[in-house]
């Protein structure tokens, strides 16, 4: 009866603290907010915010403009219990965050510290975040216990940050400047530098930032414990009641689920050191009361001494063990911190032909791909596998010079990762030797410099190309003076590497160009970044020369203006054959004029003298004579022969003023069907002598800007030669259709012999003969297609062909209509 009652108590027991739990799990992750709070928020509906878009790894914008981050992922933990709907508005910098809190934009700024300056527009929740402020420095400073011992000290920090407020109202013998674009990683470029004695930022930011980006030569010189960060949500102070409800979410906020969110997002643990100064004072007081203790226990049991001493005796040793252990432990985790912030790997390896691994840190899963327990003590691959071939003698040789002359070994090479990429590293590293001289092991580090080498790589190649290149080029700094200049520079100008540095490049001018003309140019090298064109330039002993130059601006990420880089050549050999050809255009007009005069006019008196004896021997002969035949087949021919030479004259002529620009193109809106009509209308006597049917097939109503003698000429060839390569008693069909850009397209098929693939690649060319031949032994010139193209081309046309050899050609053209 005793152990059933005794079970039920246990087992009520069990589930009271089953409920506790329950209860204290929920109200953890929700909380309840009362009627008003309820309907403030549905007034309120989705509640904007803004944040410090470059803060990492507190928070950032990322790329798909999403917020990440510690504060990110806290935020999002308190807006879940919270139900809150939040909406992030992005902003470029943490200035133009403040910048729109201040305008009313947002209702409230996610992550940043309290201050009087910003309690002017914003209340502050609790704080949900803390961490410790640390001064950085280069490693040859000193330790600095306090800041307002520092004089004439620079401190850089980024702008718009509440550091700056309290530096400048704690510590006024410190010299505050800003770092230009505001970044983490820029205050510690410029301590790394020197441009900065030194800077102050939280301890979990300098840590993300110094491993990310590989500083070896910063130090945490110290921390400003009464400036621990304690960060909070600033609302604007409209919306009181919205802090409130804030607050209510933060409280649920456990100390695991914060320690959760950093390690999520920092890998390191960061602690503060014990406070020995503490534990001293609790051990001398401890002593005291022990003394006075033994004193008064001498007094009162002198057989107690004994052992009063050895109890005190006991305490001191034990105390000694705690601090001795702290201080074990503290340097554990300072050696863990450093470790896991290197970028790159360290080691401790035995000197063997494997490089056997003892201990290998974190790093080498992102350089090399295996994990650290893959490497140690070769579990799966040794470190010298992943050596690049060609480089283990190297490696080797430089460890045994190393260990001969008890030096540091320094030397880069090739390793391959687990996916056959390879990459380069640079190693360096310490023997560590036993009382007899022999190695024990060797310890080190690597690390990946594959980007370096690949800019060095580029440099020889560009340099490469600077030195041989038959172009002249000239590099300036921001300010126009020349920096250098490449070998043809010297052979085009005549002024040496030498002579040039230094030197503006307008030691080059000639004068041919006035002031207007430069003006412009760099109105356009400064609104496009670039510039090409001719201009004339003197070389060095007066004579003045033609060049193509190009000229281009070279800027940062930023934006901030590097250099000028131009190229040019000397064009004179150019503008001497430019002129020759100019002159061989006009003699050439003047032998086609004379061609018209002198050739056209004597040919067309032949052709019509021979169409006139042709008409009289038909008449007086008729049929039957067979001399009158053989003399009207000679008339025929002699007219034939005369007609074709008159339409190769024709068509050298038109050629030769289409490619000198000479032709006149008067365009007018012409409705295109009418044209067309009429050109069907022409040819449809030499179609009806072959019984060739011509089908006019255009329904469409349509006005094209033309030529309209031109494209006369235009549709009379493609009509034409449908007739002339079709066989007798066919079709040819003339249609049209407006494509889908706005063109009016006209269609000529026919049902002739087709054209070979070797043919449509030919066509519109000069003096071209194709494989299919005309029906009736019409003749050819071998102009006429490609005098079509020009023609068509210069109304902003386009002309083709469609055919599949043996079964007909269609040539089309397509036209821009009036209202495109």
């Amino acid at each position: 009866m005793y152990l059933n009652n005794h079970s039920s108590y246990t087992k009520c027991f069990l589930c009271l603290i089953g409920f506790y739990l329950a209860c204290s799990f929920l109200n953890a992750r929700t909380v309840e907010l009362t009627t008003e709070e309820l309907a403030y928020l549905q007034q309120l509906g989705t509640i904007k915010y803004a944040i410090d878009p470059d803060w990492e790894p507190y928070e950032r914008l990322n790329e798909q403009g999403k917020h990440e981050g510690i504060a990110a992922a806290a935020l999002a933990l308190i807006a879940e219990r919270l139900g809150l709907q939040l909406e992030l508005v992005p902003t470029k910098d943490w200035d133009e965050s403040i910048k729109i809190s201040k305008e009313g934009k947002v209702h409230f700024l996610a992550f940043l510290n309290r201050t009087p300056k910003r309690e002017e527009w914003l209340s502050f929740t609790e704080p949900y975040f803390r961490d410790p402020n640390v001064i950085i420095t280069r490693v040859e400073n000193d330790y600095i216990s306090d800041l307002s011992a520092i004089e004439n000290a620079t401190v850089v920090i980024p702008s718009g940050t509440s550091i700056g407020e309290r530096i400048a109202r704690d510590f006024p013998s410190l010299k505050i400047i800003l770092a230009p674009s505001g970044t983490e990683l820029e205050c510690l470029k410029m301590v790394e530098t020197g441009q900065a004695n030194l800077t102050l930022r939280s301890l979990s930011v300098v840590a993300y930032t110094i491993r990310k980006n590989g500083i070896f030569n910063l130090k945490i010189a110290g921390e400003v414990t009464q400036y621990a960060n304690e960060f909070r949500i600033g609302v604007i102070k409209s919306d009181p009641m919205l802090r409130d409800i804030f607050n209510k979410g933060i409280k649920t906020l456990t100390p695991s689920e914060i320690r959760r969110i950093v390690n999520d997002h920092i890998a390191i643990k960061v602690e503060k050191p014990f406070d020995y100064t503490f534990v001293l004072k609790i051990a001398g007081i401890l002593f005291a009361l022990m003394l006075v203790g033994t004193l008064w226990s001498l007094q009162l049991r002198k057989l107690n001494k004994q052992l009063s001493e050895n109890e005190k005796s006991l305490r001191l040793l034990n105390e000694q063990l705690k601090i001795d252990n702290q201080a074990r432990l503290e340097a554990e985790r300072s050696k863990a911190v450093f470790i896991s912030n290197l970028p790159g790997i360290s080691y401790r390896c035995l000197n063997d032909e494997n490089w056997t691994m003892t201990f290998i840190s974190d790093g080498c899963r992102e350089l090399t791909g295996y994990s650290a327990d893959d490497f140690t003590l070769n579990k799966k691959i040794a470190y010298n596998d992943v050596i690049a071939v060609p480089f283990r003698d190297k490696v080797r040789n430089v460890w045994e010079q190393a260990i001969k002359e008890r030096k540091r070994a320094t030397f880069e090479y090739a390793i391959t990762t687990t996916d056959h990429t390879e990459k380069w590293v640079l190693e360096q590293g310490v023997a560590i030797y036993r009382p007899d001289g022999s190695v024990e092991a060797l310890e080190g580090l690597i690390i990946d410099i594959t980007e370096r080498k690949k800019a060095e790589q580029k440099n020889i190649h560009a340099a490469s190309v600077f030195a041989n290149s038959d172009t002249a080029i000239t590099i300036t700094d921001a300010n126009a003076t020349i920096i250098d200049v490449n070998p043809s520079f010297t052979r085009i100008t005549g002024y040496t590497r030498e002579e040039a540095i230094g030197k503006n490049p307008r030691v080059l001018k000639s004068d041919r160009q006035d002031a207007a003309f430069y003006e412009k140019m760099w109105d356009e090298i400064t609104k496009n970044g670039y510039w090409r064109g001719e201009i004339w330039n003197k070389r060095k002993y007066g004579e003045v020369y033609p060049e193509l130059l190009a000229i281009s601006a070279v800027r940062d990420e930023s934006g901030r203006l590097l250099n000028y880089i131009a190229l040019f050549h000397d064009i004179s050999l150019f503008k001497t054959r430019e002129a020759e050809l100019r002159h061989a255009n006009e003699v050439k007009s003047q032998l086609m004029g004379m061609a018209a005069h002198d050739l056209k006019n004597p040919l067309c008196i032949v052709r019509d003298m021979a169409e006139i004896l042709l008409s009289d021997v038909q008449t007086a002969g008729g049929n039957g004579k067979d001399a009158h035949s053989e003399q009207a087949n000679m008339y025929k021919d002699i007219y034939k022969t005369a007609d074709h030479a008159l339409a190769i004259i024709d068509g050298l002529l038109n050629m030769e003023q289409i490619e000198s620009g000479t032709i006149a193109i008067h365009l007018e809106p012409t409705p295109i069907q009418d044209v067309i009509a009429e050109i069907i209308n022409i040819n449809t006597l030499n179609a009806q002598k072959k019984k060739i049917t011509i089908h006019n097939r255009i329904t469409e109503d349509c006005v094209v800007m033309m030529d309209i003698q031109r494209m006369q000429e235009v549709f009379d060839n493609l009509i034409s030669n449908a007739v002339k390569y079709s066989p007798q008693g066919k079709n040819v069909f003339v249609e049209s259709e407006f494509t889908h850009d706005g063109f009016f397209k006209i269609k000529v098929r026919d049902e002739g012999p087709g054209l070979t693939d070797k043919d449509k690649e030919k066509v519109f060319g000069k003096f071209q003969k194709l494989s299919a031949r005309p029906t009736a032994g019409e003749s050819s010139s071998g102009l006429g297609l490609s005098i079509v193209k020009k023609l068509v081309e210069l109304h902003n046309g386009r002309i083709g062909v469609e055919s599949i050899y043996g079964q007909g050609a269609t040539f089309f053209v397509e036209l821009p209509t009036e209202t495109r």
